[in-house]
């Protein structure tokens, strides 16, 4: 942690910066691959679910 301190004429502005920039991005990468592995996991329950309904369906054409 270190403080960046802005001066324009008289007036002075400081902030506290606790991550650097490549921090920042490091935690972007890795929050778009957590999406990612949830979109993986949707996409998976959605074929299982039409799987399911294709079973079916063989089942009802068989019994008739």
């Amino acid at each position: 942690m270190f403080m960046v301190v802005y001066c324009f004429g008289l007036l002075v502005f400081s902030r506290e910066v606790t991550k650097t920039r490549r921090e920042r991005a490091k935690e972007k990468r890795k929050s778009k691959g957590k999406g990612k592995e949830q979109r993986k996991r949707e996409r998976a329950k959605e074929k299982e679910k039409s799987k399911g309904k294709e079973k079916e369906q063989r089942k009802r054409e068989r019994a008739k």
